[in-house]
């Protein structure tokens, strides 16, 4: 038997939104009849119409696809808190089951349903999907291959029950099953004016390449060869942040742009800034400070932002151990 919370129908529906370019907003309503266990579906949200982002590529929500809430199994189905073998952390874990009526939904469909499940519960680290239709199986199986579900791992003892999918936060973060393209989501190709750009490459390949500083220093290394430096003024990450109702965003500093470098020029004359980082100036000492970072292959600038209001400035460098170090400052306006 299963303990099943009871859903709260006070709460409003949970509000997600894709990151940039798409903003495409959804809602997860609960669409069973009053009285009955919560089913939830994730739908079109009519806010969309004034939404400043466009399309996605492939249509992601699916009106015949609900998913249960989150239940566990009763106390005497429980693996004994003594077993930590994998099977029984998986059987301990939180489960939802994932019923379709019609044909299997797509790889991307699950990927908006997971997107919801570590949404709702932002404390779960891993769930038990269960999945309940037609070609489950298969679908399985291309989840597994993008990473996004894993198999339930088998107990010592060969009657012990492995039913349903293992599903982990971590991975989903990660861009496990991203549906528009190689990279994860959270982390789009875009131009300055917030257009995808196409590039249907696999990921940068890992090489390295050395770095010899003689006679300077005595010194030879070797260091990964990084991606080329993302357009100065796009935006490189985006993630709805849920209970703030906001986009987290971070953007490329463009020194040449005036909004951006008189930001840079008022923060960094804060007192409070200056004291730890030591870089008051003119406008045209920073923008000069600025474009020499923006010449430097292994520095990235950036601002971070939530919604459209900026609010902090980082400096991201590639070192030539495997961490990399950031240097960062918070000022809010």
């Amino acid at each position: 038997m299963a303990q099943q919370a009871k859903p709260d129908t006070a709460k409003e529906p949970l509000v997600l939104k894709l990151p940039h370019p798409y903003l495409t907003a959804y809602t997860v309503v609960n669409v069973a009849p009053e009285g009955q266990p919560a089913s939830y579906q994730v739908q079109l949200s009519s806010s969309n119409t004034t939404s400043k982002g466009i399309a996605p590529p492939t249509t992601l929500h699916n009106g015949t696809v609900t998913f249960s809430d989150v239940a566990t199994l009763s106390q005497d189905a429980v693996p004994p808190m003594g077993d930590n073998s994998s099977w029984a952390r998986t059987r301990r874990s939180p489960y939802v089951t994932v019923t379709w009526t019609q044909d299997r939904p797509s790889v991307p469909q699950l990927w908006l349903i997971a997107y919801a499940l570590v949404s709702l519960h932002p404390l779960v680290e891993n769930f038990r999907v269960l999945l309940s239709g037609k070609d489950s199986q298969a679908l399985a199986q291309e989840l597994y291959a993008t990473g996004l579900f894993h198999s339930h791992p088998k107990g010592s003892n060969a009657s012990a029950p492995h039913d349903g999918h293992l599903l982990f936060r971590g991975t989903f973060w990660q861009g496990a099953a991203s549906p528009f393209g190689a990279r994860p989501v959270w982390a789009p190709h875009l131009d300055a004016s917030g257009k995808p750009i196409d590039r249907r490459y696999p990921p940068f390949p890992f090489q390295n390449a050395p770095s010899t500083q003689f006679p300077a220093l005595p010194r030879h290394t070797q260091h990964p060869v990084r991606e080329p430096k993302p357009e100065p003024g796009s935006i490189i990450y985006s993630r709805w942040v849920p209970h703030l109702k906001e986009h987290f965003t971070m953007v490329a500093l463009d020194y040449t742009n005036d909004e951006h470098l008189r930001l840079f020029n008022k923060w960094q004359n804060d007192p409070r800034v200056a004291a730890g980082w030591n870089e008051t100036g003119t406008l045209d000492q920073h923008r000069e400070y600025l474009r020499k970072l923006h010449e430097d292959p292994h520095v990235l600038t950036m601002f971070a932002a939530f919604d459209d209001i900026l609010f902090a400035y980082f400096e991201v460098y590639w070192a030539m151990v495997s961490q990399d170090l950031v240097r960062s400052i918070v000022a809010l306006n």
